[in-house]
């Protein structure tokens, strides 16, 4: 009996170590707006990123950039009020003139905006499968206490 309820608590310790995993997740969303920016101070682009429903969208970024090029897709679900462990933000802006950034006359189009974040979070919602563990090692808890009271 002894052994039982000491298997008991050693597979609920490790029953709720598992519950709590660390979960990383990545999240993008990329856009592309192809609007005119610039060369004055009021030229501008206002847009938003969301990261929770971003939408579904994958593009080829490619010449005449060189670098942060390849295929990006949007990838959602971020949970609110789950902390970020960082970002990044990438604009890829096209020069009216030459394919520069502010040079020569004229605006520039900014053709992708994207928000690449990451989550290191702790789940505080311990899964389907470790929930019935821990209701099942509940049970065993309360058996081998009975028992024991009976004898």
């Amino acid at each position: 009996m002894k052994d039982l309820l000491k298997h008991a608590i050693l597979a609920g310790v490790a029953t709720l170590a598992l519950g709590s995993i660390t979960l990383a997740n990545s999240y993008t969303d990329i856009q592309n707006p192809n609007a005119t920016v610039g060369p004055s101070l009021g030229d501008y682009f206002a847009g938003a990123f969301n990261l929770v429903n971003p939408g579904s969208s994958s593009y080829i970024i490619g010449a005449p950039y060189t670098s942060g090029t390849g295929t990006f897709t949007d990838a959602e679900g971020h949970i609110l009020n789950i902390p970020l462990s960082g970002a990044t933000d990438s604009f890829y802006i096209y020069g009216a003139a030459n394919g520069l950034y502010g040079v020569g006359p004229g605006a520039n189009t900014l053709q992708y905006a994207m928000l690449q974040a990451d989550t290191t979070a702790s789940s505080g919602i311990p899964n389907g499968g470790t929930t019935l563990a821990l209701l099942g090692i509940g049970l065993l808890g309360i058996c081998a206490v009975s028992r024991k009271i009976r004898s």
